[in-house]
């Protein structure tokens, strides 16, 4: 497993990289506008889980091209797996931190961002737990890291199945696949959650109720992710078994 986890990481290092250069930028081009223009206000906002997207990215990635490569050098599925899940921790963290450097970054910079609008991991988790973060004080900030590295966890398996599909299905459904996917999330998906609001605004406390939101618990949400997690990944693993070289 040491043997393809090297290789992961020092193909992903890159990635990583440009990964918090990009964010880090991101963070100094509102205080560099601010100072320019005498204390103009920029907001570069929806960058809050920008680690959980690149975990997704990732998640595809890692799956997809290495897979076949690993397989080719006599690394059992079941190390390749291992690696895949020591991966998956190492960019979660990774990423969540890279995003709350930037966060706190462009808050010493400038301190007119300080009171910007501009989207954010930790402000979201303290809207979804408000109670909590109230009594929780200094210690909120370690809960609000975990929540946004199980995010990015989350999706990482969500990204494995999805590319364990892309693997295990024929050459010649792949194509339908890759359109039909993005199409029926971001477009059929909507339109029948504004057909059936009534039915999505009960599933949304459904959904609060089970993460913890209506009762001010975060951990019951840090349960609830890590268990669906799990599933997706040993999901993706009996995919994974049963995926051939083509």
């Amino acid at each position: 497993m040491k043997k393809i986890l090297r290789f992961q990481l020092k193909d992903l290092s890159y990635s990583y990289l440009v990964y918090a250069l990009v964010m880090m930028l991101l963070a100094g081009i509102p205080v560099f506008i601010s100072f320019a223009y005498d204390g103009a206000s920029i907001n570069i906002n929806g960058n809050g889980f920008s680690g959980g997207i690149f975990s997704l990215v990732v998640g595809i990635a890692i799956y997809k091209e290495h897979f076949q490569m690993a397989i080719q050098n006599s690394i059992s599925r079941k190390c390749y797996f291992q690696s895949v899940l020591c991966v998956m921790v190492i960019t979660g963290c990774v990423c969540t931190l890279v995003d709350l450097l930037s966060f706190f970054l462009s808050l010493r910079l400038g301190g007119s961002l300080s009171e910007s609008s501009s989207v954010n991991a930790v402000d979201v988790w303290r809207m979804c737990y408000p109670g909590f973060f109230e009594r929780a004080g200094g210690a909120g900030a370690a809960v609000s890291f975990l929540l946004s590295v199980f995010v990015a966890f989350l999706l990482f398996a969500i990204g494995t199945m999805i590319a364990g599909g892309y693997c295990r299905m024929a050459k010649r459904y792949r194509t339908i696949y890759c359109v039909a996917l993005p199409v029926f999330s971001f477009g059929v998906l909507p339109v029948i959650g504004a057909y059936f609001h009534k039915q999505l605004f009960k599933l949304a406390d459904s959904f609060m109720d089970i993460m913890g939101m209506t009762s001010d618990n975060p951990f019951l949400g840090l349960l609830v992710m890590a268990v669906t997690g799990l599933i997706l990944l040993f999901l993706s693993y009996r995919l994974l078994r049963r995926t051939e070289l083509n």
